[in-house]
């Protein structure tokens, strides 16, 4: 389980706006919300774990 993590988005890949910024997470299913936009990219990049070597993720889920 990630425990800390950033979700960010990219319309080009070169400038990276953070959308969600997690810490001490403890739950499976997260729902982030943020303003409608239009982009290319998306970034998920987990900082820590609550003790494990390795986070999954099993699905990302973008609507508009």
């Amino acid at each position: 389980l990630a425990r800390d993590y950033t979700l960010e988005v990219s319309a080009d890949g070169k400038k990276w706006d953070v959308v969600a910024d997690v810490k001490e997470n403890c739950r499976r299913l997260a729902l982030h919300r943020f303003p409608a936009r239009k982009i290319a990219h998306l970034r998920l990049t987990v900082s820590r774990t609550w003790g494990e070597a390795s986070a999954r993720v099993f699905e990302i889920r973008c609507y508009k």
